[in-house]
């Protein structure tokens, strides 16, 4: 769009691979720069989702998912799977190479106020969680894809279980600091960390949420200071978006207003 939003070109594939490509993310950097992040999942986990998922109950729907299902081969599935991104430097009307990346998020990289680009995200696939944490920081060189891991986000545990951390939101406020939401996938809630030095070392996990409270966040910070962060809620029905504010700058947030 060229208009703020009022009218907009015909959409163009960016990235479409054999298996379920899910969860854009966007990062503007530079003057024209645009970083597209995207993952998806495996065969074996859509084949069981089209079979208990109550929105799928059309036969026919059922037949035709399960039939293009069982035309991927192993090997496509191999070479396809993944977190993937591809870089723009024409404001996104054009992208390079597809880069696989070892960390996943919804929103994907943001540009720091010294030019680097900061990715925050989880391991997602099994052959990546050979180490003993989920979630990492990495640095990103657009001109070759290359990624440099600068800080982890260990494990950690709540009531004796371990926290599942995925889908991670990360804004850099002006005075410099990042903040991290961190979903719970076993509880439904987030956790906020927050990193002074660029994303290489960050404080103890702290929940925001109650338990079952909503996930993931997206954040925004106001010109006046004020932080906005929304998050989906669909613990109970009617689900919906919800948002949050915070006017300490993440101390502590006034929660659970709906959208």
């Amino acid at each position: 769009s060229q208009d703020e939003g009022e009218t907009y070109s015909f959409p163009t594939p960016i990235l479409d691979t054999v298996l379920d490509d899910r969860d854009v993310g966007l990062c503007p950097f530079g003057e024209s720069g645009l970083i597209l992040t995207t993952f998806n999942v495996p065969n074996s986990s859509m084949k069981e989702w089209s079979a208990t998922h109550k929105d799928v109950d059309d036969e026919k729907i059922q037949a035709y998912m399960k039939g293009y299902m069982n035309t991927i081969t192993d090997e496509e599935e191999k070479a396809a799977i993944g977190s993937w991104f591809r870089v723009s430097f024409d404001n996104g009307r054009t992208f390079g190479t597809p880069y696989k990346s070892p960390i996943t998020s919804p929103h994907g990289p943001i540009e720091l106020q010294n030019g680097k680009i900061l990715w925050v995200g989880n391991y997602h696939y099994p052959d990546q969680k050979n180490e003993n944490f989920s979630a990492a920081a990495y640095y990103i060189n657009p001109h070759d894809g290359t990624m440099e891991k600068i800080g982890v986000i260990p494990d950690f545990s709540y009531d004796g279980e371990e926290v599942g951390l995925c889908e991670i939101g990360t804004r850099q406020l002006r005075d410099g600091r990042i903040i991290a939401h961190i979903r719970n996938s076993k509880r439904f809630n987030i956790y906020q960390v927050v990193s002074f030095d660029d994303g290489r070392t960050w404080t103890e996990p702290k929940q925001i949420l109650p338990n079952y409270g909503g996930a993931p966040s997206y954040i925004l910070e106001m010109p006046d200071g004020t932080l906005v962060a929304t998050y989906g809620y669909r613990s109970t029905k009617p689900y919906c978006l919800k948002v949050m504010f915070s006017k300490d700058k993440g101390e502590t947030w006034d929660t659970g207003y709906n959208l």
